[in-house]
């Protein structure tokens, strides 16, 4: 048998006034009764009234939700990035984020929801900004899921891709609740498509171009627009191949000059 519950006084002395117990049947089926007490008056006489309600099927529901959410709890501790609930609102302000909120963005949950610390507005970098917003209520219209790239900034400064994948929740009749979803981090999967799209298109270049100086100069230019480098110069092996020499091939971005140059220098 076991017993669990709640402890009253009477006349000085404590009494169990409710409690949970579970019992065997003849049938040998486990049985939850919540059984209460309470002290009455019978003709001048003190005496106990006690009544039991069988509860099996409420405790096995409230056994079966604490499982559920143990399990939800600890799949989303372990997913490589943050499930959230938000508002529709110019912040995103956050009502419910996952412990993987701090391995993505440097934040720790409380930070961000209620906006605290920080909104997740701020978090996004801020070209990508109205991208985001443009694409979620263009969804949100339509009445379907939306999954969008974008970079964030971490506590730290350092900027991340993620990858969105969210949707709006409705009431019964078409008001929208609030914004669910899952954000992951794809920086490193971002940079192979780089990678592979620069190389992709190095290969073509070089290929197309008349002769080795030329191939340098497409390569070099190529290379910097794809790092976002504002300088560059090549230097390749000397003839006979015992030291590495500049060659002629130099960039300069925009931002440095103008319209941005490359090419043979002087």
């Amino acid at each position: 048998m076991t017993l669990n519950g709640s402890v009253a006084q009477q006349g000085g002395e404590q009494v169990k006034n409710r409690y949970e117990v579970k019992i065997l049947t003849e049938t040998g089926k486990e049985c939850w009764l919540d059984v209460r007490n309470r002290i009455i008056n019978v003709q001048g006489e003190s005496a106990v009234l006690v009544t039991a309600f069988d509860i099996t099927h409420y405790k096995q529901v409230r056994e079966a939700l604490y499982e559920s959410q143990r399990t939800l709890s600890t799949l989303m501790s372990n997913l490589p990035g943050m499930v959230y609930r938000c508002r529709n609102d110019r912040d995103w302000t956050m009502e419910f984020i996952s412990e993987g909120c701090f391995n993505l963005t440097g934040y720790y949950p409380a930070d961000l929801i209620e906006n605290q610390k920080i909104s997740f507005h701020e978090i996004i970098y801020p070209d990508d900004r109205e991208g985001v917003s443009n694409e979620v209520q263009a969804a949100l219209q339509q009445n379907r899921p939306y999954q969008l790239e974008y970079r964030i900034t971490t506590a730290t400064g350092e900027h991340k891709w993620v990858e969105e994948q969210g949707c709006g929740i409705f009431s019964s009749t078409g008001e929208l609740l609030a914004l669910e979803g899952f954000i992951t981090d794809i920086t490193e999967q971002k940079r192979s498509d780089e990678e592979l799209q620069l190389l992709e298109t190095l290969t073509q270049a070089i290929s197309e171009a008349p002769d080795f100086d030329t191939a340098i100069e497409v390569a070099l230019r190529k290379v910097c627009q794809a790092t976002r480098w504002d300088f560059g110069e090549a230097w390749i092996p000397s003839t006979d191949g015992s030291v590495l020499e500049c060659s002629p091939a130099w960039y300069i971005s925009p931002r440095e000059k103008g319209s941005g140059e490359w090419g043979v220098g002087s």
